[in-house]
């Protein structure tokens, strides 16, 4: 994988903040998908839950109308995010607060639950995360987490390539680069090996290249590696771009595919 600029990370999601949720319906589907699979043994009230990636808190909000009397803790890299998620959701959590998910600066063996939508993609190696949050568990609590991984947006990424070899590229990095699901059980054998994995694709569709490009730029998930293109891409390129990805135009329009991990863990008592 390309290395992941973080502070590019923190400063793109945190500008996104106002425009993200209008077009955050992917990670909206899966965040509740993944709140599906949230099974507490206790009783609501006696709940305390970190929301790890917490972007605006349209998903802890959530967290809180299943858990209203639960104890909840929302958490972003970003601290545009973590200010918007505070000023439009106040009541979704107790506290809000700017962490990075591979250092929480939260207390040890306190949480019954790890959420996590959709954040940990932005690290390069889970690794530091998965002991984060082993750490911050509770003996039997349990992490929730999911994931984009290799293979995401590969109709995006085979445009960028037939473009690079027609106008002979420089070798950049169009797409964001994710784990392969073998990285992703590599890394989980050596922080968590007791974790249940489960892939799922999703496919959205839509009228135009510039609207896919658009609400990638409007959520912050914009190409965000380290080896990214510098400067201005030529138009003759992004024409290029755009002309092979209307060739897996269909029906419905144009397809990007994503594919979506789920982990799940308990910690043993």
């Amino acid at each position: 994988m390309s290395a992941i600029d973080k502070q590019l990370v923190a400063a793109s999601f945190g500008h996104a903040a106002e425009t993200y949720d209008a077009l955050a319906g992917l990670q909206k589907e899966v965040g509740l998908s993944l709140m599906g699979l949230l099974e507490p043994e206790k009783s609501p009230e006696d709940l305390r839950i970190a929301d790890i990636g917490c972007g605006t808190g349209w998903l802890t909000h959530h967290l809180r109308l299943n858990y209203p009397l639960s104890y909840i803790t929302g958490m972003d890299l970003a601290d545009g995010m973590v200010e918007f998620a505070r000023a439009h959701q106040p009541e979704g959590a107790d506290d809000w607060i700017v962490g990075d998910m591979e250092q929480m600066p939260l207390p040890s063996s306190q949480y019954d639950v790890v959420f996590s939508n959709m954040a940990m993609q932005w690290l390069e190696d889970p690794i530091l995360w998965f002991r984060e949050a082993h750490r911050v568990l509770k003996p039997g609590g349990s992490l929730l987490c999911s994931t984009l991984l290799d293979g995401t947006l590969i109709e995006l990424q085979e445009s960028w390539r037939a473009a690079d070899r027609v106008l002979e590229g420089s070798g950049a990095t169009h797409v964001n680069r994710f784990q392969t699901q073998e990285e992703l059980e590599l890394s989980i054998r050596e922080s968590i090996p007791e974790a249940d994995v489960r892939e799922s694709r999703w496919v959205r569709y839509y009228p135009s290249v510039k609207d896919i490009m658009s609400e990638l730029k409007g959520i912050g998930a914009h190409n965000l590696n380290s080896d990214r293109p510098r400067g201005f891409t030529g138009k003759s390129k992004i024409r290029h771009m755009i002309s092979h990805y209307e060739s897996y135009r269909g029906p419905r329009g144009l397809p990007t595919t994503y594919r979506v991990a789920f982990i799940s863990y308990r910690k043993p008592h």
